[in-house]
């Protein structure tokens, strides 16, 4: 994720560029946009934000007038913890941000300081608006994790509550244990929804779709739904129809452009009728959970291009065009996103609109792309669509550093450390541990009948270094090199190497950020 490495000292009233002078109004505002931007709820408009000198709340959320209140004194707070500052301050507007998604919240405003003393309801609402914030706090890439007790104390003693029993307040040990539990279950969130990304990669679809699900619970972004649409058309092309499956569809998932593998096996013959019927329910599910990202924002490329794959797949070209058009995409025009054109010329194909099929990866080939997966996706399907498609030969795959390849084979089954699990799917028995040491963790998934898969994982501590990988010619065009293998994110790359058993994450900069080994104990489903 990315990390934010200034502080508010540099965005105080005084600090200037130009004409342009900052202020505490426009800080909050700013880092308030970031957040509601990662929550994925557009269905849900971004509150206004002002800053109060009356210093009694810290922070509150008015839902008659939909405005979040930041008291000064609390911003100066969160200045005064350096580094952290800025993540200090995502936490309270994060907090707040989620009591304006909460559908139970009404017309009654919240209190910062007034944290589940009402009634049960109001500590319910209070736990879950502290985990919904944390894990958005996440997703927009600022780092609360060992913060809040700091931020905490700082409030306490600002506000005159230290110390002290204050009747409709709770005591400081009160709100310190309780911050500890929120930042305890965000960590495990955190830790689903990286195990979702890895266990996608890995084709664990079923589990894949059991961490989302579970993350429901408490995150209803855009991103899972889009997530949990991809994983059902993933699972639905186990049931091959040569007929639409011959061609690669750019599928993406929150993490990145999961396209089918271009040398994918093509199964051993046609599917039965079951398995039609079965293909047929996964993908009409896919098509809804897309709906329900759309519902969250309408103008989500991912899901407007992943929904029409999904019809494309059902053999519904003529709705996937009159879909995409509904969602601005010209036909013919310069500029439309990549996987909106590759989606497009697939339709068009399926109507045996063979020169206009032709025509519509032909554009995509000879417009500048910055994903270069694309690209070769769009040779691809160019190749099948003129029935080449068996000449067609996949690029080799990106080789670890044998030093990378010592690193993550030294993982092994059996850390010793804190023990958690969870209970993701409890209709399946399905079940998630997770056992942590310093900066390792060992996730298992199991049912009924044992142990499943589990993920030994290795994340980069702070002042660590690895030698950077050389991918970054991931962004140039297809006449340099390509490594199928390699996934592109927004903040960085996914890398499965069959060959080691082993997955890595980057940054942009080719800095290995974690390491994760995979061990089978029984074969896929």
């Amino acid at each position: 994720m990315y990390k934010l490495a200034f502080t508010l000292f540099a965005l105080l009233p005084w600090a200037t560029s130009g004409s342009c002078i900052t202020t505490p109004k426009t800080v909050a505002e700013k880092v308030l946009l970031q957040l509601y931007q990662k929550a994925g709820r557009a269905d849900k408009p971004l509150p206004a934000l002002s800053i109060s000198e009356e210093n009694k709340k810290v922070a509150a959320y008015y839902p008659a007038r939909h405005q979040i209140v930041l008291d000064e004194k609390a911003y100066r707070l969160c200045t005064e913890m350096g580094k952290d500052s800025l993540n200090a301050l995502a936490f309270i507007l994060a907090h707040e941000l989620a009591h304006a998604f909460q559908a139970e919240q009404g017309r009654q405003s919240t209190n910062f300081l007034v944290y589940g003393i009402e009634d049960s309801n109001s500590n319910s609402r209070e736990k879950a608006a502290d985990i919904q914030g944390a894990f958005t706090t996440y997703l927009a890439g600022y780092r609360i994790e060992g913060i809040l007790p700091a931020i905490l104390e700082r409030i306490y003693k600002a506000y005159g509550l230290w110390g002290k029993a204050v009747p409709g307040y709770p005591s400081f040990e009160e709100r310190s244990n309780s911050a500890r539990e929120v930042q305890a279950m965000s960590r495990r969130l955190i830790s689903v929804f990286e195990a979702a990304n890895y266990l996608a990669v890995l084709e664990y679809y079923s589990l894949a779709i059991g961490c989302h699900t579970f993350l429901l619970n408490y995150y209803q972004g855009r991103d899972i739904y889009n997530n949990l649409g991809v994983l059902h058309v993933l699972q639905a092309l186990a049931y091959y129809e040569e007929s639409t499956d011959r061609f690669a569809h750019p599928l993406e998932m929150e993490a990145g452009s999961l396209l089918r593998e271009l040398d994918r096996q093509r199964g051993e013959g046609a599917p039965t009728e079951a398995e039609k019927e079965q293909r047929a329910a996964l993908l009409q599910t896919a098509l809804s959970y897309f709906q329900q990202a759309l519902d969250r924002e309408g103008s989500y490329l991912p899901a407007v291009g992943n929904a029409a794959c999904a019809l494309n797949l059902l053999n519904r070209p003529e709705e996937a065009i009159a879909f995409l058009k509904k969602h601005q995409f010209r036909p013919g025009k310069n500029g439309n996103p990549a996987n909106l054109q590759l989606a497009y010329g697939i339709s068009i194909a399926l109507q045996n609109g063979q020169e206009k099929a032709e025509a519509a990866f032909r554009q995509l080939l000879s417009e500048s792309t910055p994903n270069a997966l694309y690209t070769l996706t769009a040779q691809y399907n160019l190749e099948v669509l003129n029935g080449r498609a068996l000449s067609f030969n996949p690029p080799p795959p990106f080789q670890l550093p044998e030093a990378i390849v010592r690193k993550g084979r030294g993982l092994q089954l059996g850390l010793a450390g804190s023990q958690q699990t969870l209970v993701l799917d409890p209709r399946n028995g399905i079940t998630l541990s997770i056992s942590r040491k310093d900066n390792l963790s060992e996730i298992s998934f199991g049912d009924g009948s044992g142990a499943i898969v589990s993920l030994l994982w290795w994340e980069r501590a702070a002042g660590q270094k690895l030698l950077p990988l050389e991918i970054s010619n991931l962004s140039v065009p297809l006449s340099r090199q390509f490594f199928y293998n390699v996934i592109p994110g927004p903040e960085g790359s996914y890398i499965r190497s069959d060959r080691d058993g082993l997955m890595l994450k980057t940054n942009r900069s080719g800095e290995v950020e974690e390491i994760i080994r995979w061990v089978r104990h029984r074969r896929k489903d």
